[in-house]
């Protein structure tokens, strides 16, 4: 258990390989008198760099919250981590990135890519922002496009990313503009795909209610078996 500006809050980790050869995921941590960040990314597994894509934008997100006390830090963060991962990577590498804050005045988040955030209150999972990826544009143009939405859903690229950390230019950003008040009982999580691609939201809720904290869920997700089951991250924040 930790103190943020009031808040009593019990956080946990977990992440695990899965079936892959090579751990992609990466996750940090950093708290200081008034503040705690938490960053979740997923490297890229069609590229080169993906593992060290995803850690280089933990670490930076990191290095420029540490250092950034302004209102911005978050989204500050978030652009220059995009600008370091670029920088490395030059087009071989990139990255998913899920960061969220906590301080006095509640929640804040930024997310780039289908790394997820969600709040669970009062026995309700809810999706903070939307993943980038093309299924929704062929959504939003279908229309004009001339494709019906069954067509989207089976779309051979529709999980592609439209937005990713370790572009040239930075892409969309989720984020909220205000800050989500919390109270006691609710749930933060956040995870990489390797989890809601194997266990779905309904599964996700009854593994809270259980009173599962990360390494529970990753467990839950390994139980399935998948074959090509992709990395796994978890992060539980539970506001006490």
């Amino acid at each position: 258990m930790t103190n943020v500006s009031g808040f009593d809050v019990a956080v946990s980790f977990a992440k695990d390989i899965g079936a892959r050869q090579e751990q992609q995921d990466a996750f940090g941590a950093y708290q200081d008198e008034n503040r705690l960040l938490l960053t979740v990314c997923d490297g890229m597994g069609g590229m080169a760099m993906g593992a060290e894509s995803s850690m280089t934008a933990v670490n930076e997100v990191k290095s420029v919250f540490m250092r950034d006390k302004s209102g911005n830090a978050l989204i500050n963060a978030i652009k220059n981590a995009n600008s370091k991962v670029y920088d490395l990577c030059r087009g071989k590498g990139g990255s998913t990135c899920v960061a969220a804050v906590i301080d006095k005045n509640g929640l804040s988040y930024a997310s780039v890519g289908d790394s997820r955030i969600y709040i669970y209150r009062k026995g309700v999972l809810k999706q903070l922002g939307q993943d980038h990826i093309f299924l929704y544009d062929l959504l939003e143009n279908a229309h004009r496009i001339g494709i019906s939405a069954q067509e989207a859903y089976e779309h051979p690229e529709r999980e592609h990313l439209t937005s990713f950390i370790g572009r040239e230019t930075l892409g969309r950003v989720n984020k909220n503009d205000e800050p989500i008040s919390l109270f006691g009982g609710d749930i933060i999580l956040m995870f990489t795909d390797g989890v809601y691609k194997t266990v779905d939201e309904d599964e996700i809720v009854s593994l809270i209610e259980s009173g599962a904290e990360a390494k529970d869920i990753v467990s839950g997700v390994l139980a399935r078996k998948k074959q090509r089951q992709d990395n796994l991250t978890v992060i539980k924040v539970r506001v006490l």
